[in-house]
């Protein structure tokens, strides 16, 4: 039988807490996944502790369906029964779900609730305000939690808002490449990475955001993802109107030209004869979901330590 937990009324109105807030918050979300009503949060509860790619999952649906909600994951929970977590996640388990969220990373909290001497694990993401992308075995989703059930995003949540135009820009890749270059910074070895992808863009008033967007590099041998810094730029070509002998001709479509770099603690692998994938997200106006890009990437026959992704030969950007 479900334990009959208090309910404390009082939550937090901002996701900037302290501990105590933070257990009152696990509080109310247990009382939730019990059947009580609260629509100030959005619950899922799983009866086991999730392996981080899975939680990962789960965490990102939450923080992108929540809106104006406190997100709660619960495990130690089924069907509202508390049973608790037989197997309490290591230290590092938090970390290792954060490393796949493969572009906007939410920060996570996570506290130990006891009911009838039974713990029971509450994980909350930070509210969001660009979609949250996970992965679902080699793809890149933008997860949605509906009455705790994970699935995509909606493909009206995807519609233009307000007075946005109704026609969506298309986005097509011409190319992408990234290197890496080996250096020793204050005597520790370091891998720094440099990149660029060249997008053509249908018609789209509007801003595209440094902020709006993301990569990272998935080095498919090595552990860990290469988060990369995004600035936007004009990519080459004409861009509105153009004076032509005689008159003037209209360029609706254009390109843009994303440059990529990053930099970490060398991990002594080399994976230079070997693919690897780069997943960029951007946020296009009109969008509430973010573009998802993954570019396949091979190694370059003519230069070490660099990829190359090109859409003459490389098939498809997915």
């Amino acid at each position: 039988m479900a334990a009959d937990l208090a309910f404390a009324a009082v939550l937090p109105q901002t996701t900037d807490m302290h501990s105590g807030d933070y257990n009152t918050l696990a509080r109310n979300a247990i009382a939730v996944a019990q059947g009580r009503q609260d629509p100030r949060l959005l619950v899922a509860s799983k009866r086991k502790l999730l392996k981080p790619k899975r939680a990962a999952r789960w965490l990102a649906g939450l923080a992108n369906a929540a809106g104006d909600r406190h997100a709660v994951l619960l495990m130690g929970v089924d069907n509202g029964s508390i049973v608790g977590i037989k197997n309490p996640p290591r230290s590092s388990w938090l970390a290792e779900v954060s490393t796949w969220f493969p572009g906007v990373r939410p920060a996570l909290s996570w506290e130990f609730v006891t009911v009838d001497d039974t713990e029971v694990l509450a994980v909350m993401p930070s509210a969001v305000t660009q979609h949250v992308t996970a992965f679902h075995r080699s793809e890149v989703l933008v997860p949605w939690v509906t009455d705790g059930v994970l699935g995509q995003a909606p493909l009206g949540h995807a519609c233009p808002q307000g007075g946005a135009p109704a026609i969506m820009p298309a986005v097509s890749a011409k190319d992408c490449w990234v290197e890496r270059t080996a250096t020793v910074a204050s005597g520790v070895e370091v891998d720094v990475y440099r990149g660029m992808v060249t997008l053509a863009i249908g018609p789209m008033p509007g801003v595209v955001a440094d902020k709006s967007c993301s990569a990272t590099l998935l080095l498919l041998q090595d552990h860990a993802p290469v988060e990369l810094d995004v600035q936007v730029h004009p990519g080459p070509g004409p861009v509105g109107v153009e004076r032509q002998t005689g008159g003037v001709t209209v360029h609706a479509g254009y390109s843009l030209r994303i440059y990529l770099a990053g930099a970490l603690l060398s991990s002594g692998v080399r994976s230079t004869n070997r693919s690897a994938r780069l997943v960029l997200s951007l946020l296009l106006p009109g969008r509430s979901v973010p573009e998802l890009r993954s570019f396949p990437l091979q190694a370059d026959p003519n230069r070490a330590d660099r990829w190359q992704f090109n859409a003459q030969s490389g098939g498809p950007a997915r």
